[in-house]
C-alpha cells in the first residue's frame, strides 16, 4: 500500500492501519515491523509522528478506538426523547450485528481488557472512556427525566452506569460464545428493562 504524502494524511494512515493490526492481534502482540509493512511507511516515517510503540498506541485508543466507542452511543443519546431512541437503536443493532462484527466486539473494550492490568496509561485512559459515555448518557436522561420521558423515581446517574457495565458484558460474552442470536437476545433483555424507566 502506498501510504499517502500529507504529513498529517500519513500519521492517520498509520493510526488505522495500527487500529486493524490491534483489533486482529491485541496490543502486546502487534508488532512495529508488522504495522511499517501493512502501512508501507519507513521506520522514519512512524517515529517522525510517534516516538514508540507505546505511544502510538495510546494514540491509536484515543483517537480512533474511543472516538468510534463515544460516536457509536450519540445517535440515540441526541435525541429528544433518548430512553425510546435507545430501545429503538438496540433493537435495530442487535438485529443487524454480523458474525465478523460480533467476533471482533468492541476494539476498546477488548485493548481495555488486555491493557489495563499492566499500563496505567492505557488503565486510566480506558477509565475516562467509560465515564465519558456514562456522563453523556447520565445528561441525556437528566434531560429526559425532567421533560417527563423517565419515571420520577429513576436515578438517572445510576442507570446510566448500568447500561454501560451491561453493554459491555454482553459484547464480551457474545464475542466468546460467537452466536449472534444469543447476543440478540442479551440485548432485548436490556431493552426490555429500559422499557421499564418509561412513566
Amino acid at each position: 500500500m502506498t501510504p499517502p504524502r500529507d504529513p498529517e494524511a500519513t500519521r492517520q494512515h498509520i493510526l488505522q492501519t495500527t487500529a486493524g493490526v490491534m483489533i486482529a492481534n491485541g496490543f502486546k502482540a502487534a508488532s512495529l515491523s508488522d504495522i511499517l509493512e501493512k502501512a508501507g511507511v519507513s521506520k522514519g516515517a512512524l517515529y517522525h509522528h510517534f516516538a514508540n510503540k507505546q505511544e502510538l498506541g495510546y494514540a491509536v485508543f484515543d483517537e480512533v478506538f474511543v472516538t468510534a466507542f463515544l460516536e457509536d452511543w450519540e445517535e440515540p443519546l441526541s435525541q429528544e426523547n433518548p430512553l425510546e431512541a435507545m430501545c429503538e437503536w438496540l433493537s435495530a443493532c442487535s438485529g443487524t450485528i454480523s458474525q465478523e462484527e460480533l467476533d471482533q466486539g468492541c476494539a476498546m473494550g477488548k485493548i481495555a481488557m488486555e491493557m489495563s492490568s499492566v499500563d496505567e496509561g492505557f488503565k486510566i485512559k480506558a477509565v475516562e472512556a467509560f465515564l465519558s459515555l456514562s456522563n453523556r448518557i447520565e445528561a441525556a436522561f437528566s434531560e429526559a427525566h425532567k421533560k417527563g420521558y423517565i419515571r420520577k423515581n429513576v436515578v438517572p446517574r445510576s442507570v446510566a452506569m448500568f447500561i454501560v457495565a451491561a453493554m459491555q458484558g454482553m459484547i464480551m460474552q457474545g464475542r466468546t460464545i460467537g452466536d449472534p442470536q444469543l447476543f440478540a437476545e442479551t440485548v432485548s433483555c436490556l431493552t426490555d428493562y429500559l422499557v421499564t424507566l418509561k412513566p
